[in-house]
C-alpha cells in the first residue's frame, strides 16, 4: 500500500507541474496577444480554463485524507479534456511540410 501511495503522490505533484507550465505558457501566449479577435484566442482560454481546474483538482487531491486512486473518473476526464486542447492547438500552426 505504501508503493501505491508514494506513486499517487508522485503523478499527482507531475500532474500539477505540468499543468502549471501549460497555464503559464498559455497566459503568456494571451497576455501577448490580447488585441487580437477573440475567435482566435477561444482555444488558448479553453486551454487555460482545463490546465487551471488540472491544477485545482491536484491540489486537492495532494491533500492527505485523498491518497487513493478513487478519483480515477476525474483524472480520466482531465486527461480526455488535456488531449481535446492539444488537439485544437495542434492545428493553430501546423508544422511545415518539407519538399527535396
Amino acid at each position: 500500500m505504501l508503493m501505491a501511495d508514494l506513486l499517487s503522490l508522485c503523478l499527482r505533484i507531475g500532474e500539477l507541474a505540468f499543468t502549471a507550465v501549460v497555464a503559464g505558457l498559455t497566459g503568456q501566449y494571451l497576455h501577448q496577444h490580447k488585441g487580437t479577435s477573440a475567435w482566435n484566442e477561444k482555444r488558448f482560454i479553453y486551454t487555460e480554463v482545463i490546465a487551471a481546474i488540472g491544477i485545482l483538482f491536484s491540489l486537492l487531491f495532494l491533500l492527505p485524507f485523498m491518497t487513493s486512486f478513487l478519483h480515477w473518473p476525474m483524472d480520466a476526464l482531465l486527461f480526455a479534456g488535456l488531449m481535446i486542447a492539444f488537439g485544437l492547438l495542434a492545428h493553430v500552426c501546423p508544422p511545415p511540410y518539407y519538399h527535396k
